[in-house]
């Protein structure tokens, strides 16, 4: 207080994984209950603000938005498939993001070793985090060196998108994830644990998958989609309708000029 601005606060999602993390999150919890509006990018986060005691008039839903992945061409799926060295005949499944343990790819990982090694399967993952080490460590000694393809930090992951068929996510625990909008919106179909607002997403995209947290069911799906090559176009106009970058701004925007209006607040922050 004693600002001449609202003070708005943006939350994704809380991860307790250390005794460091949770004394964090409990004090961020503890200071959101003095901001002038909190927004949650997740339906899950609105239940997580009330149950910390932030008034239900404070918090403003608002999805994320992302700017759109667009299509591949023929020639550009088939000079990404080379790049990162994709057989023709291949499908190519993608996981991206940060490498830690609630983004659980090890079970992915423990999934596609029970899929015979004749199967004609690559998995591109991209990213970089606290598990690449032991991710790396995992591919050797489970026999997938030929068919994992440990991509590290990548500055635009379009490539990705463009030389995969299917966006894999056996997340333990997500908010609204970018990258099951992102694949959204290149039409991809996504296999994904039924975490945070991922059903809800899914619930548009007819090509997709929900599975549960264990390997055979992974190995049986990831199985099935041999051979997809699947345009997932009711996805992709969904993502573009309700998610892109520029409708997540409009609905900020709005949220600031409510707040601008609201008592002698001249500015918002």
């Amino acid at each position: 207080r004693g600002l001449d601005c609202a003070c708005v606060a943006t939350t994704h999602g809380w991860i307790e994984t250390s005794t460091a993390l949770r004394l964090y999150n409990r004090i961020e919890r503890a200071l959101l209950k003095r901001y002038d509006a909190v927004v949650a990018v997740a339906q899950p986060q609105v239940e997580n603000l009330l149950a910390a005691g932030v008034a239900r008039d404070r918090i403003h839903p608002i999805a994320n938005g992302i700017e759109m992945i667009e299509h591949a061409s023929p020639q550009e799926r088939l000079l990404a498939r080379r790049r990162f060295r994709c057989e023709p005949e291949e499908t190519v499944f993608a996981a991206i993001g940060r490498l830690a343990p609630e983004k659980n790819l090890s079970l992915l990982l423990r999934a596609m070793s029970r899929i015979g090694d004749d199967a004609p399967i690559h998995l591109l993952v991209a990213g970089d985090g606290p598990e690449f080490g032991a991710l790396a460590l995992l591919v050797e000694a489970l026999g997938l060196r030929p068919r994992v393809t440990m991509l590290g930090t990548l500055d635009d992951c379009a490539p990705v998108y463009a030389a995969m068929d299917v966006l894999a996510l056996p997340s333990l625990s997500e908010g609204m994830p970018l990258v099951v909008l992102e694949a959204m919106s290149a039409g991809k179909p996504i296999l994904a644990t039924a975490v945070g607002d991922v059903p809800s997403l899914l619930a548009h995209a007819p090509c997709s998958r929900l599975l549960p947290a264990d390997e055979t069911s992974w190995a049986d799906a990831m199985r099935a989609a041999i051979g997809t090559r699947s345009d997932d176009s009711a996805a992709r106009e969904y993502a573009r309708e309700f998610h892109s970058a520029q409708v997540m701004a409009t609905r900020y925007a709005g949220l600031y000029r409510a707040l601008r209006g609201a008592g002698d607040v001249a500015r918002a922050a």
